[in-house]
Parts: C-alpha cells; structure tokens; sequence
C-alpha cells in the first residue's frame, strides 16, 4: 500500500471519529452514529464502484487515464484510446467519455474501445445507467440540424433504441430503471414527460412544463411548473395517476433538483418538502412508501438535501454532515459530508467514498 495513501486514510479515520462523538452531543434530536469500514483505495478519484469493480480517474504521462480495479483479486486494467472527461461502470464493461470531442466509447477487458456516440457535446451529467443492473444506459443524441433525441444503450445485447421527437430536453431530463424503463421529458411547450417501456411510448402528462423525471419502472417522479410559475414535486403511476409530493413554493429551481430533492427506487420515493423556522425556508426529507404511506425522516429544522436511497432507506446531508434516515427512526449520523462526498448501496449493504477511499457503513 502507498504508504501517502495510508497516512491519509488513518488521518481521515482519526478526524471522522472525533467529529462524530463532538457532533453527538450538540444535536437537537436523538441519534446514533454509525462507524465506516476501510474498504479499498485508489491512486486517484473515483469515477464508479459495484461489489466487484472500482473505476477510477488518475494521471499519467501528461493526460488522465481510466483504470478498473478488481476488488476481489487487486488486479489493474488501463482503458487504452482516447483521453477520458469522465466514466461509468457497465454490466460489461466501461462507458467514458472524451475529454476533446466529447464522443462516447464502450469497453470491455480485453478490447479495443468502441465508438457508441458521435457528440454528445459535454453534458456528462445528462448520461444515466441503470442503478443497480447497469445494464442500460441513456445519453442525448445531437442530429444536426434537427434537434435532440435520446439513446438507449442495452450494453449486454449490444443494442441501440433512439427516442423522441428531436426536442428532448438534456441537462439532465431523463431517467432509467434496471429494466430498461425510460422517462424523458420534450417540448414543444409545455414540456411533458414521456415513458418509454417494453417498446411503447406513453405521454404521461398534459399540464407542463414538467421536467428532470426519474423512474423505478412502475414510478416517475419529476418537477413540475405550476401556470403562476411555482415549482412543485409529482409523482405518477398509472394505478394512482398524478399525486402532489411538495406543494408549489416561489422557491428557486435550486430546491427542486433531481437526485437532491427527489429521488425514486423499488416503490419508494423520496422526497423533501420546504418548512420553516423562524421564517427561514429549509428542506425536509420525507419517504413514502408504495402503499402510500408517508414518513417524515430528517427531523433537523434546518436545510436537509437527498445524496442517495435504496427502497426505505435514504442517505441525506444536513450542515455538512451525511446521515442515513428509514421510517419510524431517528436518523443515523453516517460521516462528515464534504463536496464530492458519495454514498450509495451495493448488494451486501451502504457504502461512501471520498475521492479515492471507499468504506463500508456498519451500522
């Protein structure tokens, strides 16, 4: 082990454990915490994990390079081509994108690189895998002097569906299931959300514009635009049709962003509706459940924002402090939060990295 990285690692260590017993004692509500598990470490920054591989970002000889490490044997392979901007683990393989002409590239061990986008024109944040499967992947396609359409990309057949009408809307404006279920949204005006499943389009609203929809397959949660401009976050399936999760605030589209103030996995969404205290406007967390019922979960009277949720358990960050949040429980202090701070849920349980450390959450 690079004796740098494991200074820095029982430094870390060291400074989680000390904050976590300070930090117990000033907060308002009742909680425990939880300890992290060293589990691995990278030369570089993480770009993607699963329970067998780690992808991550380094430098070398003057450019970035992309590197996949087995976690179970310690092997190191270097994706060979063209200098990557960003990556994404596959059920495959890799996906990554180019650093100078923003195409994108599929590989598989042993391969060569393979073009699967032309020009996506930098909007890594618009590219989306299945959560869990990774199975498929979604991206905008720019036709030139046409508009914008959406890819699906099944990467265990190898196949390509391309959706829309050339007006969908990117940064990002769409969402995957692990079964391949797409929701998108596309002008003309109002901007409605489209579902695309087993090969049929649906339009699933009228009274946009509605934007940045995520779905579990069943689900889609988006926001939508109220006719006097107010933000607000619904939910549809076609057994409950359209349900208001957060009433319409003159809020900024800051408090309304996809993954942060909603998010959608096996059921259950997650969602954070405005309060305030002492006239101050802050975020709550809340779940519900695929019955219907609602839990309140973040219990801080101060801004609470959603990182992450695997079916009745959502990672959430309130004053730069991560914590895991289930119904019916007081929230569970997880670490210290910082920018580019991420946790997110593999088979055997939670998991947060920290640019090139990765620790299992024992709770």
């Amino acid at each position: 082990m690079n004796p740098d990285l494991h200074g820095a690692r029982a430094r870390f260590v060291v400074v989680v454990s000390g904050w976590l017993l300070a930090l117990l004692a000033l907060l308002p509500v009742p909680v425990h915490a939880a300890h992290l598990e060293f589990v691995a470490e990278v030369p570089g920054t993480v770009q993607d994990m699963n329970w067998q591989r780690i992808l991550y970002m380094t430098y070398e000889d003057g450019q970035n390079r992309l590197k996949v490490m087995n976690r179970i044997n310690g092997t190191v392979r270097t994706i060979p081509g063209a200098e990557p901007s960003r990556g994404w683990l596959t059920a495959h393989g890799v996906l990554f994108s180019t650093a100078a002409n923003f195409q994108l590239y599929e590989w598989s061990a042993g391969s060569t690189p393979s073009l699967v986008e032309g020009f996506v024109a930098g909007y890594n944040e618009s590219v989306q895998l299945s959560p869990v499967t990774r199975r498929y992947g979604i991206w905008p396609r720019f036709v030139p002097e046409t508009g914008v359409r959406l890819v699906r990309r099944d990467f265990v057949r190898g196949t390509t569906t391309v959706l829309g009408n050339d007006t969908v809307v990117t940064e990002p404006n769409a969402g995957i299931s692990d079964y391949g279920v797409v929701a998108y949204s596309q002008a003309p005006s109002p901007y409605n959300i489209f579902r695309y499943r087993d090969g049929n389009t649906t339009q699933l609203t009228t009274d946009g514009p509605n934007m940045n929809p995520l779905t579990d397959g069943i689900r889609v949660v988006y926001r939508n635009t109220t006719p006097a401009g107010r933000f607000r976050i619904v939910m549809h399936s076609d057994a409950t049709g359209e349900i208001v999760l957060a009433p319409p605030t003159a809020l900024t589209e800051n408090y309304y962003r996809a993954n942060s103030a909603y998010a959608v996995s096996s059921g259950w969404v997650a969602f954070t509706r405005i309060a305030y205290f002492e006239l101050a406007p802050y975020r709550q967390v809340w779940l519900r459940s695929p019955d219907g019922v609602l839990s309140h979960v973040s219990a801080f009277e101060s801004d609470n924002y959603i990182n992450a949720m695997h079916k009745n358990e959502v990672m959430f960050v309130n004053s730069n402090y991560l914590f895991l949040g289930r119904p019916d429980e007081a929230p569970v202090l997880i670490a210290p939060f910082a920018a580019g701070t991420q946790s997110f849920w593999l088979t055997d349980g939670w998991y947060v990295r920290y640019s090139g450390q990765l620790y299992k959450v024992v709770l």
